[in-house]
């Protein structure tokens, strides 16, 4: 069931998983020997190590990262070891609609300047936000003038666009290290989001689905007290400033105790350094600062990454109960902001994360792709028959998000009276 329950493994199904004891992958109802394949794995030995780990299943994981989906599955053959167990998710087969999406995208992407990959457009902008932001921090910490720290927030807030996409392609990771410039923790990125919200997106395994509890409640099927109904979703921009800022302090805690999934690396500290030097030559208004610039951030990046999955569109579940692939759900799943087509650079806007539904396709295409593969999945989308709600104007979108968050039971019931109709 594409739309069903993305279900983390524990330990009992770890030895399910093993053949002679060698520990396994599912992909597709088969079990596959991978060890011998880690070192030559060309999205490196990580992201598949994570996904054989994190997940009973990884046949989401392994269809969302290969477009050359008939390449990808001959190498995959030669590990074959067996027949999975337990049932569950199926590889999408030719003349299925994920498959020739990925076919007409792979013939799309091969036109393209550098693949899947950024084109030039895309790293002399991110080079030249990257220069900018560290412009406007010195200016801050020469200055302690209130702009400038205004404008590292909205320099940071584009980097964080940019980190966003480098997290998710092997060869451009190395770059995603932009995110630890306002405490976005990189290195949490590859599980928590690349695997863990990606592959089982507005689902119970999404690390995504609780994380501003209990301020703001996602679940639709989550009981809402009045507080969470009736005030706090109102207070929405106020938590999405001070979110990440908190979020930060937190997660320094958690792994000074030992509690974090990750340990500390050194760019964590970048956000740290930042506060240091601030306070050192203003005082307690270069903390103000600091929380300034990191608040304007946070208060643009969640705006536009909550948007993107709690929105009438993102909770179509009367279609995702009737998705027959994970891509078809996954069109269930997320929101798109704006006009269709917007180029590379007026979609900076939003952060590049206004072709939303496409980047969840694609998670390991570049963003300055993104336009022509939307052009490509609405012809798709046409030619099979499968509904495609393009994008909608922000402040719609924000309203929609706003009332998820306050009335979710609501369009749980509405959309469960759908399904029985």
């Amino acid at each position: 069931n594409v739309a069903g329950r993305g279900k983390k493994k524990d330990q009992g199904h770890l030895g399910r998983r093993k053949q002679d004891g060698v520990r396994t992958w599912k992909i597709g109802g088969k079990l596959y020997a991978l060890d011998a394949f880690l070192p030559r794995h060309p999205g490196g030995p990580k992201v598949l190590e994570l996904a054989r780990d994190g997940f009973e299943d990884s046949t989401y994981a392994f269809e969302s990262h290969h477009t050359d989906i008939a390449r990808a599955m001959k190498v995959l053959s030669k590990y074959e070891v067996g027949d999975a167990d337990s049932p569950g998710p199926m590889c999408s087969k030719e003349g299925s609609f994920f498959y020739e999406l990925k076919r007409r995208t792979q013939v799309y992407l091969k036109g393209t300047e550098n693949g899947a990959g950024p084109d030039s457009t895309c790293v002399v902008t991110f080079a030249t936000t990257l220069a900018a932001w560290f412009a406007f921090f010195a200016a801050t910490l020469a200055t302690g003038w209130l702009t400038c720290a205004l404008l590292t927030g909205f320099c940071g807030a584009l980097l964080a666009g940019f980190g966003h996409n480098w997290a998710h392609q092997p060869r451009y990771h190395k770059w995603a290290w932009v995110l630890d410039l306002e405490g976005l923790n990189s290195e949490g990125w590859f599980k928590h989001h690349d695997l863990e919200h990606h592959m089982y997106t507005n689902l119970p395994a999404d690390s995504h689905f609780t994380i501003l509890e209990p301020f703001l409640v996602t679940n639709p099927t989550a009981e809402r007290h009045w507080l969470q109904a009736t005030i706090t979703p109102y207070l929405t921009p106020v938590l999405f400033f001070i979110a990440s800022f908190v979020s930060y302090l937190v997660t320094t805690v958690e792994k000074a105790l030992g509690t974090a999934p990750e340990p500390f690396y050194p760019t964590f500290w970048l956000q740290w350094m930042q506060i240091v030097v601030l306070m050192s030559a203003h005082g307690w208004w270069g903390l103000a600062l600091a929380v300034l610039k990191n608040g304007i951030m946070s208060e643009w990046y969640l705006t536009i990454a909550f948007i993107n999955h709690n929105t009438d569109n993102a909770w179509r579940m009367k279609d995702r109960a009737h998705a027959k692939d994970w891509a078809e759900a996954q069109l269930c799943a997320s929101s798109d902001i704006g006009h269709p087509r917007l180029s590379f650079m007026s979609s900076a806007r939003y952060l590049w994360l206004n072709y939303h539904t496409v980047h969840h396709l694609f998670p390991h295409t570049d963003m300055s792709k993104h336009p022509g593969i939307q052009a490509v999945m609405e012809q798709c989308c046409e030619d099979f028959g499968i509904s495609y709600c393009r994008g909608k104007s922000m402040w719609t979108l924000y309203v929609e998000m706003v009332n998820t968050f306050k009335e979710p039971k609501d369009l749980l019931n509405q959309a469960l009276r759908e399904c029985t109709m």
